[in-house]
């Protein structure tokens, strides 16, 4: 099998972003706003040792009683659910394929209310497919769900959308970048670089 790329695209300005409460963040702004990807909600503070703060043994220095702590992540709000949206321009007879460079964290993509990728590593990129029945207008509705949840990382990780994402448009006979699976069963999955679907002809 072979891929024959008509157009790769760099989707930057498009994006709509809030926060939604969580159980680490249950008083938050849930107004959208228009923000430019890469894009890392927390960020911009504000600073708060609460934000990282642990009671904890640190057996390499010889404790024996946990102490509180805090530091380790640079006191910045990273915790928390986010929601991206964007809607992007698309053509009946060409296939898509949204690429994520990075995403932190627990990275839900859903295409016209479908869900399409569970992705919980914030560090490595992805692949999303916008199956061609999905396409029924000249355009898509793309929501990205994150989750950051509590001592996921040692270190400030970032939050949010904190790479670009492409749209790569494609002749309808393509490859798989990378190894997923769909995590809801009765519909199409993706393995070793090969295609596998379900009632679908291409």
């Amino acid at each position: 099998m072979f891929t024959i790329l008509l157009a790769i695209s760099t989707l930057l300005t498009t994006w709509q972003f809030r926060q939604e409460p969580s159980e680490q963040m249950p008083s938050v702004d849930t107004t959208w706003y228009t923000v430019q990807v890469p894009h890392d909600w927390a960020i911009s503070g504000p600073f708060d040792r609460a934000n990282d703060l642990q009671k904890v043994i640190v057996v390499q220095n010889g404790e024996n009683e946990a102490t509180w702590k805090t530091g380790r992540s640079g006191g910045l709000p990273w915790m928390g659910k986010g929601h991206y949206k964007t809607r992007v321009a698309v053509k009946k007879d060409r296939f898509y394929t949204l690429v994520f460079d990075g995403a932190m964290s627990h990275a839900d993509v859903y295409v016209n209310g479908e869900e399409m990728v569970y992705w919980p590593y914030g560090y490595n990129t992805f692949d999303c497919y916008i199956l061609p029945q999905l396409i029924i207008g000249d355009s898509v509705d793309i929501d990205v769900f994150l989750e950051n949840k509590p001592q996921q990382s040692r270190w400030y990780p970032g939050a949010g959308l904190y790479r670009n994402v492409h749209l790569v448009e494609s002749d309808p006979i393509s490859t798989c970048r990378t190894e997923w699976t769909k995590r809801q069963p009765n519909n199409w999955e993706c393995l070793y670089g090969r295609i596998f679907s379900s009632g679908m002809t291409w």
